[in-house]
């Protein structure tokens, strides 16, 4: 999905956040340095208007910062130096009207999103929701399938026990 939004978005880097608490964490990056992401996966962003992907949580809405440096609100500033980026477009994930994560473009240039990213970014956002849903799914199941398998061990073996004990 994020080098898809990548390509499709002519965007110099594309990430998921996912909601964990009260904080949105890097779940996936196309695109960034390797210091970008042990930078953004040691600091996960708070849900607040400092950064996109936090007004993007608080408001559940698309929303794009057409040039980071002149947002008076912006303040991840430590973040766009080391990283350079200068417009960013962050669009909702979203399980039955819940959040649950930030899909996010960004450029190093000013050069502001047209309305076809902002579209094609939630279509992306919306098949990443739907990808985590069936992953959530599998992995309750394979949960459910190791609980069955265990009990039927313990079955088996108070069934040993039982017929020795005859």
């Amino acid at each position: 999905v994020v080098e898809s939004a990548q390509r499709l978005c002519r965007a110099d880097v594309a990430q998921i956040h996912l909601l964990a608490g009260d904080q949105l964490r890097l779940a996936r990056s196309a695109g960034s340095s390797q210091e970008v992401i042990d930078y953004m996966v040691s600091n996960p962003v708070d849900g607040d208007r400092s950064s996109l992907i936090g007004r993007v949580a608080l408001s559940g809405r698309t929303q794009q910062i057409t040039d980071v440096l002149a947002d008076p609100d912006y303040g991840r500033l430590d973040l766009q130096r080391l990283a350079g980026l200068r417009t960013t477009l962050g669009v909702p994930m979203l399980l039955d009207d819940e959040l649950v994560g930030v899909l996010l473009v960004w450029r190093t240039e000013v050069d502001p999103f047209d309305d076809r990213a902002a579209e094609l970014l939630t279509a992306f956002a919306a098949q990443a929701a739907i990808a985590l849903r069936s992953v959530d799914l599998v992995r309750a199941v394979e949960a459910r399938s190791d609980e069955l398998a265990h009990k039927v061990e313990q079955l088996e073996a108070l069934a040993q026990v039982g017929q020795v004990v005859s």
